[in-house]
């Protein structure tokens, strides 16, 4: 009966954290293209300064409903030479043929043509992952996980203003993003192409080394968005009260997977190949306690389950349709999620 009691136990933690998965059309925050934004407490671009730094964020948008240069976030003040960064799209220059996602510093713009690597528009209405990443004097760009190209600088500059940071909007240019924004994520870390992959599909649900803000946007109502880290929660429209600067609540957001907490089990002890497949996965694993394996599609739906009580088992995933899948493994109550891409 313990057993029994026990295995019980792990399968419900199995379901509720698989209950947290969720698509497209997750909520997040919509914004009008005008005088919409989200106001952060506190400064958190000036804890970073002259330091490495990773942002990341989710969004969605249509080119053809954009100001000239819709923002994603900004610190500048009304003067646009008076320091402060910005991370926009850059209008069509030049021989691109859509927006640019751009980042200025130092009253400067750093962009590709047609965007790099990515060669199109981001803002296609659908959801797309945008990471910036800076590690010295290397600034590199990253949409859904990809790098579409990086710039090199001569001296590093300070990313540090006594502004607030604004989500949506800029002080000095007016210009709204017009789409939905979602998990706004202030690394003071440089962050790798792998390390970005691992999590931007995920939820973060608790603190992590260098994550320093961790916005989901997610709430659903109410002004505040909190802040999982605890340091800068915002609020929409700057004010505690509902105002018409307040970006609106809405169910047509990005992907938010399934919640993720760094005191989970090990990954050192769960290795999982090969890793994209076109049908056969092995797991091996160093516990000694049974492993619980359970494999979820992007729209939450568990396809496969089994428990092992060997270190190695052998999933196939022959028959699956093409995609991306989450394999879930539990173990003495801890969990691991790893993504999995069947071709």
């Amino acid at each position: 009966m313990k057993t029994k009691n026990f295995t019980t136990f792990l399968i419900g933690l199995l379901v509720l954290q698989i209950g947290f998965i969720k698509a497209q059309d997750a909520n997040s925050l919509s914004f009008n293209g005008s005088d919409n934004y989200v106001e952060l407490s506190g400064l958190p671009l000036n804890d970073i300064g002259t330091g490495d730094f990773t942002f990341e964020i989710w969004i969605k948008g249509d080119e053809s409903m954009q100001t000239a240069h819709p923002m994603i976030f900004s610190n500048r003040d009304e003067n646009a030479f008076g320091g402060g960064v910005v991370l926009f799209f850059h209008a069509i220059w030049g021989d691109s043929q859509h927006k640019m996602l751009t980042f200025q510093v130092d009253a400067n713009n750093w962009f590709f043509i047609d965007n790099g690597e990515f060669n199109g528009s981001i803002l296609d209405n659908t959801c797309h992952h945008i990471a910036l990443v800076r590690k010295g004097l290397v600034l590199s760009y990253y949409i859904d996980g990809n790098q579409i190209g990086e710039r090199i600088f001569s001296t590093i500059s300070d990313i540090s203003n006594d502004h607030p940071l604004w989500i949506g909007k800029d002080r000095a240019a007016n210009n709204t993003f017009n789409g939905n924004i979602s998990q706004f994520r202030i690394w003071n870390i440089a962050r790798t192409e792998t390390e970005i992959n691992e999590l931007m599909d995920y939820s973060i649900v608790n603190e992590m080394p260098g994550l320093i803000a961790n916005l989901e946007m997610t709430e659903g109502e109410g002004q505040v968005v909190a802040d999982n880290t605890n340091n800068y929660s915002g609020l929409l429209g700057g004010a505690d009260a509902a105002e018409d600067n307040d970006p609106s609540w809405s169910n047509e957001g990005c992907a938010v997977a399934i919640p993720v907490s760094t005191n989970e089990l090990a990954s050192t002890a769960i290795s999982l190949y090969p890793n994209p497949t076109s049908g056969l996965v092995t797991i091996t694993s160093t516990t000694e306690e049974p492993l619980f394996i359970s494999i979820v599609d992007v729209a939450g739906k568990e396809v496969a389950s089994k428990k092992n009580y060997t270190s190695t088992v052998v999933l196939d995933m022959t028959d699956f349709v093409s995609g991306i899948y989450y394999v879930q493994l539990i173990s003495a109550g801890e969990s691991l999620t790893k993504k999995v891409v069947k071709f």
